[in-house]
């Protein structure tokens, strides 16, 4: 962790302008790491999350262009597309954005904003040259919300050169492939397309193959329809420059997307279930689904979570059943339900045999770590612990057989397989095999009404903190000559690293202008249990006594000149008012008991280090030091 003071010589500020003269006498070869290695005006924000369209956060649906290369006495307008969580517009409509534009020159590490004169208050910036220059621009974009919403483009390089280049290829895309149709949401999505040199100066044109599905504008942003019409289009991207030579082949890309209900009918065997998942790219944490059926008329919910419903061992008599989701948008304060069209489950006739699947799991190295009745969910479990999974397998339908049988087990990446019985016989490796961390035996074939026990012995090694869920099943062809597949319960493994990880942040003692001998500095930050100086990950599965150790390693030095030091030393101040010099002494904190997690580290204004200045006498600068906290006995 670092501590930084920085003293200032005033507090005014510059204001630099950029010269008007700077300029490049070629066109520059960039590729796309000369624009990552620029530093941005700001941190860019990240792009938004969208359900359905439905904006999670604040951000920009399209960027400027990474990069633009014209020819000179021409323009170019740099477009943009951002707006605000849907939250956010539906609490605070009233608010309009404000925009504004900063440029930094190729040769300059200065960042200027772009004059009102110049567009740089508009959403769209059109930029001119009538010389060779090459310049960036990033864009802020502000709602006067409470509290204000600010973000950040990314950073877009605008080249003006003396010759067009055209185009010799092209690639086109976009992040999510399906649209919504749904008549209260149709959703929309820019497209892009990257031409190659990357410095071509031709222009995009963008077309549909369906525009009643799905239309596509001259940005390239792609909106569905909302009349509930499905089907497939194909999105064209088209390369366009000064060369009208109509003998010219035109280059293009081109890409499929999906437009549908969010939801696509299933058909399957009778006995087995079918699983209807919400299509499109969906974060499960921003949301909540209800998932309903109607059977004969009648509206039964049959879930509340998850992106995805398996239903039960499908019957004939479900044939014709439709399903629909209730995706619940959720927020702090507010709330949005979004629903898909309504899916069919289409229920075929088959024999199969009535398989029934038990299963259980335990740790043979560490007692007291279930978590259920079922025996399904093991805690805290570490590297070199020995893992036993049993499984119970029969038939009750003396018609029906499983052939071509299979047991499938998904392993942890660093499990090992011990030994395996089958109704309590050791079984020969040749039997069994493992492959990307899936356990397969073989030679599992049930006849009639049969039994069979299946115990899995495993060797667990390192961990790190994590959770890992397991569900064994068999498969083989059933009677009919179908796939059959019966999955047991969920087994869960919730591991840790067994260690115990610190993490540090820096103190901040402000800027000062004036300091007098004996003075003492208050910290800026970490000053409430909200703001902890260590943050703490306790993943030891034997808590013993802890105790830390903070020393300081280093005086405080000028970050310009190391042989330049503060006269200021850190003292530790305790909640009673005693304090220990660290410059002196180290300070030994005693922290959870036996059995205890660790918690981290909080101090209140009045405790924990504290800046004592031994003399007035010191340069201006920034200054700083090194603090270590060390874990005396914690494993």
């Amino acid at each position: 962790m670092t501590v930084f003071i920085i003293f200032s010589e005033d507090k005014s500020s510059v204001v630099i302008h950029a010269d008007s003269t700077e300029q490049t006498n070629y066109f520059r070869k960039f590729n796309f790491s000369d624009v990552s290695n620029i530093e941005p005006y700001r941190t860019p924000t990240p792009a938004p999350k969208s359900v359905f369209g439905f904006l999670m956060s604040a951000g920009y649906r399209k960027q400027p262009p990474r990069e633009t290369y014209v020819k000179i006495k021409s323009t170019v307008t740099l477009k943009t597309d951002q707006d605000r969580s849907g939250f956010s517009t539906s609490t605070n409509w009233i608010s309009r954005p404000r925009y504004q534009w900063y440029y930094r020159p190729l040769y300059d590490n200065q960042w200027y904003p772009v004059s009102k004169e110049d567009g740089g208050n508009k959403k769209n910036l059109t930029v001119s040259e009538e010389v060779v220059r090459t310049r960036y621009y990033q864009q802020q974009t502000t709602w006067n919300t409470f509290p204000q919403t600010v973000i950040y483009s990314n950073i877009a390089m605008v080249s003006f050169g003396e010759t067009s280049i055209p185009a010799t290829s092209i690639k086109s895309g976009i992040d999510d492939s399906y649209f919504y149709n749904r008549k209260d949401n149709n959703s929309s999505e820019y497209a892009h397309a990257h031409l190659r040199p990357n410095n071509s100066t031709d222009t995009i044109e963008w077309s549909s193959s369906d525009k009643s599905l799905a239309t596509v504008d001259s940005e390239g942003l792609i909106t569905a329809n909302n009349l509930e019409k499905s089907g497939k289009v194909v999105i064209t991207a088209t390369a366009k420059g000064d060369n009208e030579d109509p003998n010219l082949v035109p280059i293009s890309s081109s890409f499929e997307i999906e437009v549908g209900g969010g939801l696509d009918s299933q058909t399957v065997k009778s006995g087995k279930s079918a699983t209807f998942k919400i299509r499109g790219n969906i974060d499960p944490d921003q949301v909540t689904v209800n998932w309903y059926k109607i059977s004969n008329g009648k509206k039964v919910k049959v879930a509340d979570s998850g992106l995805s419903y398996i239903t039960p061992p499908a019957r004939l008599s479900d044939d014709g059943t439709q399903y629909y989701a209730e995706v619940n948008i959720n927020d702090r304060a507010n709330s949005k339900t979004l629903v898909t069209n309504n899916a069919v489950l289409n229920v075929d006739q088959s024999g199969s045999p009535k398989i029934t699947f038990t299963d259980s799991i335990q740790n043979k190295t560490y007692e007291g770590n279930l978590d259920n009745k079922l025996n399904t969910v093991l805690n805290n479990v570490v590297g070199g612990d020995q893992i036993e999974i049993d499984a119970q397998i029969s038939n009750e339908n003396s018609e029906a057989s499983l052939n071509n049988g299979k047991f499938i087990l998904p392993l942890y990446k660093n499990m090992t397989v011990q030994r395996i019985l089958i109704d309590d016989k050791l079984i020969d490796e040749s039997r069994y095999s493992v492959k990307d961390s899936i356990l397969e035996i073989s030679q599992m074939n049930i006849a009639g009404i049969e039994f069979h026990n299946i115990q899995v012995v495993l060797n667990m090694g390192t961990t790190t903190k994590d959770s890992f869920v397991s569900t064994p099943f068999i498969k083989g062809i059933d009677s009919d000559e179908v796939s059959y597949q019966k999955e047991g319960l969920p087994l869960t493994l919730n591991l840790l690293g067994n260690i115990l990880k610190l993490t540090a942040y820096n103190v901040d003692y402000g800027i000062h202008h004036f300091i007098q001998k004996d003075q003492i500095v208050d910290r800026v930050n970490h000053n409430d249990g909200n703001d902890p100086i260590l943050e703490v990950d306790d993943q030891r599965r034997n808590k013993k006594e802890l105790r830390l150790q903070l020393s300081q390693d280093d005086y405080f030095r000028n970050s310009k000149d190391k042989n330049i030091i503060l006269p200021a030393n850190l003292r530790y101040y305790f909640s009673d008012g005693n304090y220990t010099d660290l410059s002196k002494d180290d300070v030994f904190l005693n922290i959870g008991g036996h059995g205890e997690n660790m918690l981290n580290i909080t101090w209140q204004k009045k405790e924990g280090l504290k800046l004592h200045f031994e003399s007035e006498d010191f340069k201006s600068g920034q200054y700083t030091t090194t603090l270590s906290w060390t874990d005396v006995n914690s494993i």
